[in-house]
Formats: structure tokens, C-alpha cells, sequence
């Protein structure tokens, strides 16, 4: 279908627009999109797919059957749960302290401490341990799952998409996989990291093909990845495995 903002050409089922970000509202008779409440070809009110899709008892894409490694129905990833609000506990008013007769000398002033959050630069120097390679050599990166057939080496700056990337002819095939989907790269800081694109079903990222629980990736937001790790496109589960650079010692050459 054709958004209606910036008119670019997306998916049928996208609750947003893969180019402007603009969510989408689709006339309730005719079935065009649209901007405003109403239809401007009949009139007819416009509604949200990702609000009906949420409030009219269909099954989110979160919970339907992952396809796993080895062929096997894996775990539904499970909706991200609201915070439970703890009830308040009272203030205790604590018993009064006598008062010294000897002045207390000030204690000095500490500064605040720096809180890391999470997917910043320094949390992720923090969390990722990347093994200096020597002669700036670039470790591989390699995208498996043994029930698809599929193992490609991944190169940096690849985008894994639908219809856009090097790997089209792979992941074509899957309806819940978006255009643009997820972005791989690698820093010799940091090592190799995943970036959500703004994907419709999101990416997720674990250290076990285990998925209950797991919340998504926020869009547009480097994550490193551990070798061995697992991750989740949208319903399709792969396994992630950093290859060590290959390096070459030259010999003495004697005459």
C-alpha cells in the first residue's frame, strides 16, 4: 500500500510507514490509508490496524511459534509485562537523636555517581569483552540455522531485510520479516553489535534459544552480540557465532 504522509510504497500488513515512521490508519470501507479521522473518498471513519490488532482478541506476532534451530515449535516470546506497582509503605519517624556536645566536623561533599544505561557506549565497553586482534585483523560473524539451511558470513554493514540487503534471496520468503529489518556492524572497540531498523516484529537478543520473558530491541539502538548467542527476527531463530580473525606470521627466509 501507498502511505499516506510521504507516499512511499510499504508492506500491506506495516503498522508503520518503513521511511517516515508515520503510523498508519486505514479506511474502514473502502480500505485505503489515510490521514485524519474520516475517509476523504467516503467519508467512512479511519482506524489504527496496530490498535485493532491489539484490542480484537488476534493473537500478537510476539506469541506465534518461533521457528527454531533444529526444526522444533520454540518458546512464544511473550508480550513484555507492565511494572507492578509496589503499594506505598508509610514513613517511620525514626527516634530522636541526642545531641552531641561536640561539634560534628562536615563530612566532604562525594560526587554523584555515573549510571550507566544500558546500550550506551560506555555500558556496552562495560558488558562486551572483544579480545584485541592483532594487526587490526577483523573477526567474522556468521548468521546460522541448521532447520532453514542457512549459514552466511556476514559482512560489516550488512542489512538483513526482505527486499533490501545483500541476503534478499534468503529472507524474501518470510512475511514477518520488514523490508529494512535489522543492520549488523562492527567497531574495533566494541566488536560486532545488531541495530533494530524500526522492524514491525522486532529483534531480540539472548545467550540461550529461550525466549519467554525477553523484551525487544529498541529501534535505532547498537547492541553488542556475544558469540554463541542466540537471535530472534521477528518469529526466526538463529544462532550467532563470532569467527576469530585470521592471521599470518611471516617465517625467516634463509639463504
Amino acid at each position: 500500500m501507498i502511505c499516506a504522509w510521504c507516499k512511499s510504497d510499504i508492506d500491506n500488513d506495516s503498522y508503520h510507514c518503513d521511511q517516515c515512521g508515520k503510523e498508519q490508519y486505514i479506511c474502514s470501507a473502502c480500505g485505503k490509508p489515510g490521514k485524519g479521522k474520516s475517509c476523504v473518498d467516503d467519508g467512512s471513519p479511519l482506524f489504527s490496524p496496530k490498535q485493532k490488532a491489539n484490542g480484537g482478541g488476534a493473537a500478537p506476532v510476539s506469541a506465534t511459534q518461533n521457528i527454531s534451530l533444529f526444526g522444533q515449535p520454540g518458546n512464544a516470546v511473550a508480550p513484555v509485562q507492565p511494572p507492578v506497582t509496589a503499594t506505598p509503605i508509610p514513613p517511620v519517624n525514626p527516634s530522636p537523636i541526642p545531641q552531641s556536645p561536640l561539634p560534628q566536623s562536615p563530612l566532604p561533599q562525594q560526587p554523584p555517581p555515573v549510571i550507566m544505561q544500558p546500550n550506551s557506549l560506555p555500558f556496552m565497553k562495560s558488558q562486551v569483552n572483544v579480545t584485541p586482534q592483532p594487526n587490526n585483523a577483523q573477526p567474522g560473524l556468521k548468521l546460522i540455522n541448521k532447520h532453514l539451511n542457512v549459514d552466511i558470513d556476514i559482512k560489516d554493514g550488512a542489512i538483513i531485510g526482505r527486499s533490501t540487503g545483500d541476503y534478499v534471496a534468503i529472507f524474501s520468503q518470510f512475511s514477518q520479516i520488514s523490508s529494512r529489518h535489522m543492520q549488523f556492524t562492527f567497531d574495533k572497540l566494541y566488536g560486532w553489535s545488531v541495530t533494530d531498523l524500526g522492524s514491525t516484529n522486532g529483534v531480540a537478543l539472548n545467550t540461550q534459544p529461550n525466549w519467554q520473558q525477553v523484551a525487544k530491541l529498541s529501534p535505532n539502538v547498537p547492541v553488542p552480540i556475544r558469540d554463541n548467542g542466540f537471535i530472534l527476527l521477528a518469529n526466526i531463530e538463529f544462532q550467532l557465532k563470532i569467527i576469530p580473525a585470521q592471521t599470518t606470521t611471516a617465517g625467516t627466509v634463509r639463504l
